[in-house]
């Protein structure tokens, strides 16, 4: 089937075979709507010879989505690595082995009894405890934030790499039809 270059008012010259004829194309690089001539003034459209076809841009939308999905799943999960966690509570044992020699065995036993057993060794957390316990949850917060944020990055790469993809596919299918 023979193709004949339309031109486009943005100076591209758009490919359109006998089938296309009467109706209209978009232009693939200004977005307009473009007549086709009917069927018996195609002729007058300059014809495409062999390794004169137009070269399709390379560079699509969704290459550029692919782009900044990969960009942003990327930075965001370096960032993640900026919140590990912080380093626990230094325990002062001198201060730990003082208290329980000072404290008579009953009572270790009892308290043992009455509180750690019934609370699974829960005991009340120290304010050195509690901070660390605090920045803690936080930074892990924000590595999950950020890790969730690399995954939604790494969604938008692949629609975008779907996106090529199909692209592709129906350019191929229209050459094929041609």
């Amino acid at each position: 089937m023979k193709t004949y270059l339309l031109p486009c008012d943005c100076s591209r010259e758009i490919p359109v075979t006998a089938a296309d004829a009467g109706g209209s194309v978009p232009c693939p690089q200004c977005g307009r709507q473009v007549d086709v001539p009917k069927l018996r003034n195609l002729g007058s459209l300059r014809q495409v010879v062999a390794g004169d076809a137009p070269v399709a841009r390379r560079w699509t939308a969704g290459h550029s989505t692919v782009l900044v999905g990969l960009l942003l799943a990327a930075t965001t999960g370096m960032l993640s690595r900026l919140f590990p966690a912080p380093p626990a509570p230094q325990v002062d044992l001198d201060d730990l082995r003082r208290t329980l020699a000072a404290t008579p065995y009953a009572n270790i036993y009892g308290i043992w009894v009455t509180e750690m057993r019934q609370r699974q060794i829960a005991p009340k957390p120290t304010p050195a405890e509690e901070a660390y316990r605090q920045k803690a949850a936080e930074s892990r917060a924000w590595r999950q934030r950020l890790q969730y944020a690399a995954g939604a990055s790494l969604a938008l790469a692949a629609t975008g790499a779907l996106a090529v993809a199909l692209r592709s596919a129906a350019e191929r299918s229209r050459g094929a039809g041609s």
